[in-house]
């Protein structure tokens, strides 16, 4: 639901947030290669923003898997 309320308003932040959040239930499950193309996803979403706090989020989940 919270990846759906931010693509309606084109947040890209909020997409990678939630994409992001999505890959630790799959990373939880075991299934690493969903969660790292969850990961890849949300990279991609914020390919052009500086935010060190997002990045640091997804590269630990990238770590954990």
């Amino acid at each position: 639901m919270a990846f759906k309320n931010a693509e309606a308003i084109d947040y890209n932040l909020g997409m990678a947030c939630a994409k992001n959040l999505q890959s630790g239930k799959f990373l939880y499950k075991r299934e690493y290669d969903k969660s790292l193309e969850l990961i890849e996803e949300a990279l991609d979403l914020i390919a052009d923003l500086s935010d060190h706090i997002i990045l640091s989020q997804i590269y630990n989940t990238m770590a954990v898997n």
